[in-house]
């Protein structure tokens, strides 16, 4: 195999095209962050958001205290007032660069560097940005109360690795148990406003892998009304035909985030360039889980009251794309930019399943 090169006007040039081009460059449309997260513009790059007490909706302390008796004075409402708090957020502006040379640019014939780079660097801003959003998600000290691992949900079933069908087995259904009482505590800490239908279970390659061999999760697949469909056309193709896991389970939808992230640069061996191996790994973790709400779909809207887990706020564009010719000094130079911010806006209508695997 031919050794990697950079581009230039020397190494970009192929006399006799073959025709073909390999590149591994991921659309924005495969990241999976957009089925879980909600965009929010912001009309600043600072502001607030303001997190309403979620008590006092629900608060009864007796029955006797709303009593009204003919003659007597309307109960007043000086202690009935709902609690709030402002939480200051801060847009950070990222920029991803990249340079070619005019001779580069013209001389390359089988394939187009511009149209690549300036996809690569959209690439890159992606898995930048679902990095971070999972390592918000997968910090436990993010979450509050609303974190425990899988065993203690289900009540000493066990890991999900483990999980059976089984009833006389002690894994049985311990994959399910620990969603549903995740989503019960949910539930209860929202005074109910989130339900299960507004949840979604976001989880690795690796975890949703061990899932799918399982069992529990296999005879669920097997015995299901749909399976001859899912057998042969797929519910969701990218579960499905990738991961062997159903598109929802028992009602939860299953988003798996398999984005890949390397944290080594090239290196240099006898003069070649050497390609990251060992340091290529998934964005997410196998060791946890999380189950989100994203109630009102992929796009907020500023001010409004909101009860999805994870948000970004940005100002300006989610993405934007920039190209400036440079004459002077013969080159192209090409941005991808973002200005955005990353919250976990309600610890309460989410958590985090840790010891998953």
């Amino acid at each position: 195999m031919a050794n990697f090169v950079f581009p230039s006007s020397s190494n970009g040039f192929i006399p006799e095209a073959t025709g073909q081009v390999i590149q591994f460059i991921r659309a924005e449309d495969r990241f999976p962050l957009n089925r879980y997260v909600q965009y929010v513009p912001t009309p600043k790059t600072v502001g607030f958001y303001t997190v309403v007490g979620r008590d006092e909706q629900s608060r009864i302390v007796t029955d006797a205290e709303y009593a009204w008796q003919d003659g007597d004075k309307r109960p007043r409402g000086d202690q009935y007032k709902m609690v709030f708090k402002e939480v200051e957020f801060r847009t950070f502006r990222r920029d991803y660069p990249w340079t070619l040379g005019y001779q580069t640019i013209e001389q390359a014939e089988v394939w187009k560097p511009k149209l690549s780079h300036m996809g690569m660097a959209i690439s890159k801003a992606m898995t930048n940005r679902t990095n971070r959003v999972v390592t918000l998600m997968q910090t436990a000290g993010n979450w509050g109360t609303q974190t425990a691992s899988a065993n203690t949900l289900n009540s000493g079933a066990g890991n999900w690795v483990t999980a059976s069908d089984d009833p006389s087995s002690p894994n049985y259904l311990a994959i399910y148990k620990s969603i549903i009482e995740a989503a019960r505590r949910i539930n209860l800490a929202t005074n109910g406003v989130i339900r299960p239908k507004d949840m979604q279970l976001v989880v690795s390659p690796g975890l949703a892998i061990a899932m799918a061999e399982t069992s529990e999760m296999t005879n669920y697949v097997r015995e299901s009304p749909a399976a001859m469909q899912v057998l042969k056309e797929g519910l969701d193709p990218e579960l499905n035909r990738l991961w062997s896991l159903p598109n929802q389970y028992k009602g939860f939808p299953i988003v798996v985030e398999d984005t890949p992230l390397v944290t080594a640069r090239y290196t240099t061996s006898g003069g070649n360039i050497v390609e990251a191996t060992t340091a290529r790994t998934y964005a997410m973790a196998d060791t946890s889980a999380a189950l989100v709400s994203r109630v009102g779909g992929l796009d907020g809207e500023f001010g409004s009251p909101a009860f999805s887990t994870l948000q970004i706020y940005h100002y300006g564009g989610l993405l934007e794309v920039q190209a400036f010719d440079d004459p002077k000094h013969r080159r192209v130079d090409g941005h991808v930019t973002e200005d955005i911010k990353e919250i976990l806006t309600s610890e309460f209508t989410g958590f985090l399943i840790t010891g998953t695997a």
